[in-house]
């Protein structure tokens, strides 16, 4: 997107109590929206109509924009928006041909929270093959699945599969090979939680490994499961899963603002997921690891990727440690 193209809007902030307003920018990743935070404005401006104009920059995807705003419980202080507009390039107006290289604004999508995505043609090394897929069996959080979750999952399917329940490999699952051949195992991670902001993306990393495998050999997958977002920080929504307790009406606003818990923090980081081959008694082989992406914070953070899932990192020595004290694993 060139930089010529910008948003602009004017914005009135009054009073003691006039919060904050801020403009994010939503792109379509995938299954996961990423959000940006354009513009964002904190306090009283008195009692007139100011004019911004944001630069609209670095958008590759599909994408909208949303305004949020956010006050105390109080009614000294207002916050307004009126008189948007678009530059006529945000649209594919006055847009040199060489710059938009075939797309077509027209037909790239529609906007219901989520944009419609291209369909991917299936890789020509992968058509008239059978392709066994395995998820995390509808399992959420820390916990794993079990067997009769994945009995669940797998209903009219070509995938059977153990899942283990003990002390040290709890919702590992087991799956037994079924021919003997070269296999390509594709091993995605999950993505990371997002902050109590609500705002970027954190992708899972993708590893790929070609192997030969015996027939009745048991071949160990443990899938990946997405990072937990953090409760929102606000004052309106009201998420069952971030209420710790219950909510009573006492009568007092008051008392009710002074007794308000706001769950800010971090999101969870992603799982990785791992294939690999063995026993307990033999060790066990390593085929594929696709690492997890990581929680991002709750306020403003760097999207230089870094947030991501990534490859092998040569510069870490490949030991076991703890992870935590003196010396933990994962110590640049």
């Amino acid at each position: 997107m060139q930089k010529k193209q910008n948003i602009s809007f004017f914005y009135h902030k009054y009073g003691s109590h006039s919060g904050t307003l801020g403009l994010y920018l939503v792109e379509a990743h995938g299954e996961v929206d990423r959000v940006r935070r354009l513009w964002w404005s904190f306090g009283t401006y008195g009692n007139t109509w100011l004019r911004t104009v944001v630069y609209l920059v670095n958008i590759t995807t599909s994408y909208y924009l949303q305004f949020e705003a956010r006050k105390l419980l109080s009614v000294k202080g207002d916050v307004a928006i009126d008189d948007i507009a678009m530059s006529p390039k945000c649209f594919g107006l006055d847009v040199p041909e060489d710059v938009l290289k075939g797309y077509k604004y027209e037909v790239a999508g529609t906007i219901n929270n989520t944009a419609t995505l291209m369909k991917i043609p299936i890789n020509p090394d992968f058509r008239n093959k059978i392709v066994y897929k395995f998820t995390t069996c509808g399992s959420k959080g820390r916990l794993g699945p079990s067997n009769r979750s994945c009995e669940a999952a797998y209903t009219n399917s070509t995938v059977s599969v153990i899942v283990v329940n003990d002390t040290y490999m709890d919702g590992v699952q087991i799956w037994h090979i079924p021919e003997t051949g070269v296999y390509t195992i594709i091993a995605r991670g999950a993505r990371g939680g997002k902050g109590a902001d609500g705002m970027g993306i954190s992708k899972g990393a993708t590893a790929i490994a070609v192997v030969e495998l015996s027939k009745h050999q048991q071949l160990h997958i443990l899938v990946g499961q997405e990072g937990g977002d953090a409760c929102r920080k606000t004052f309106e929504k009201r998420d069952d899963a971030c209420q710790q307790e219950q909510y009573f009406r006492t009568g007092s606003a008051l008392k009710e603002l002074h007794d308000l818990r706001l769950l800010n923090g971090g999101g969870g980081g992603g799982g990785g997921s791992f294939v690999f081959t063995g026993s307990r008694e033999e060790g066990y082989l390593p085929l594929v690891i696709g690492a997890g992406g990581g929680g991002l914070a709750h306020g403003p953070f760097k999207d230089d990727r870094s947030q991501h899932g990534n490859g092998t990192n040569m510069r870490l020595p490949a030991i076991t440690a703890p992870s935590f004290g003196e010396n933990p694993a994962g110590l640049c």
